[in-house]
């Protein structure tokens, strides 16, 4: 019997495998799957005034946008070997 640990990482490393050969839907699976450790470090990262005014699952759905546009840019940029200059 594979342990939760190792198991969360196998499922982890296909979902990179698939992005990676641009399955665009695995980084929301990703992104999906590793919401409840994102909540606890949003959580401890907001002092208590920004927590009574910011729900931190509105936080992360608010990111998860950007965060989508930064991987596909850090995938492109692995894929072509490096930087352009209009990357730069």
């Amino acid at each position: 019997m594979v342990d939760e640990t190792v198991a969360d990482s196998m499922e982890t490393r296909r979902l990179l495998a698939r992005l990676r050969a641009g399955e665009a839907e695995a980084f929301d699976q990703l992104f999906a799957q590793h919401r409840a450790c994102l909540h606890q470090v949003i959580d401890m990262r907001l002092d208590a005034q920004m927590r009574r005014r910011l729900d931190t699952s509105d936080v992360i759905q608010e990111t998860q946008p950007e965060a989508t546009r930064r991987m596909l840019k850090v995938d492109r940029i692995l894929r072509t070997g490096g930087l352009t200059e209009s990357q730069l």
